[in-house]
C-alpha cells in the first residue's frame, strides 16, 4: 500500500511525458491521496510540485503558483534538495 503512491507518481510522469494532461493529473492526485493515506509526508512536496507543473504546462499559471507554494512549503519543512527547483519553478509562474 505504501509504494502505491510512488507509482502512481510514475504513471503521472509518463503521461507528463505524453503531454496527456488529464490523465497525468488524474495519478499525480491519486499519488497524493495515497501519500497521504499512508502519511508518506516526504513524498508530498514531489506529488505537489508535479501537479503544479501539469497545470504550468496548460498555462493555468495561477493553480500552478498553489502548487508550487505547497511544494515548496513542504520541501522546506523536510529540508529537501528540491527547494531549489520548486522556487525557480514558482518564478516562473509569477
Amino acid at each position: 500500500e505504501y509504494t502505491l503512491g510512488n507509482t502512481y507518481h510514475q504513471i503521472g510522469r509518463v503521461y507528463e511525458q505524453q503531454r496527456n494532461w488529464p490523465e497525468s493529473l488524474a495519478n499525480y492526485l491519486k499519488a497524493l491521496e495515497w501519500n497521504k493515506k499512508t502519511r508518506n509526508e516526504y513524498a508530498l512536496g514531489s506529488n505537489y510540485h508535479q501537479i503544479g507543473r501539469v497545470y504550468e504546462q496548460q498555462n493555468m499559471n495561477l493553480e500552478a503558483a498553489k502548487w508550487y507554494r505547497m511544494a515548496i512549503d513542504n520541501f522546506k519543512k523536510f529540508n529537501h534538495p528540491n527547494v531549489e527547483v520548486a522556487d525557480a519553478s514558482l518564478l516562473r509562474v509569477e
